[in-house]
């Protein structure tokens, strides 16, 4: 049995980081934040890497009119 009041599987919820002592609890606190910041600095980084890519596609015209083909795709390979 553990002296915190963890679980055997080790779980660490927010209700048990009061229970920790305190040097235990700002590690918890600190590797809980570091990890976070890290998380959060590659979701930055890669939503500007997909915006500028995005600039560099090329931009397609929609069609303005009807089809010239009526025929639905899956008749017109027969």
């Amino acid at each position: 049995m553990t002296s915190i009041g963890a679980s055997t599987r080790g779980d660490l919820t927010p209700a048990l980081l009061p229970d920790l002592p305190t040097q235990v609890a700002d590690a918890v606190r600190l590797a809980v934040t570091g990890g976070l910041h890290v998380i959060l600095i590659g979701a930055a980084a890669l939503s500007v890497a997909g915006f500028a890519i995005a600039w560099l596609i090329r931009e397609t015209p929609l069609r303005t009119g009807p089809a010239d083909d009526p025929a639905p795709a899956a008749t017109r390979d027969r």
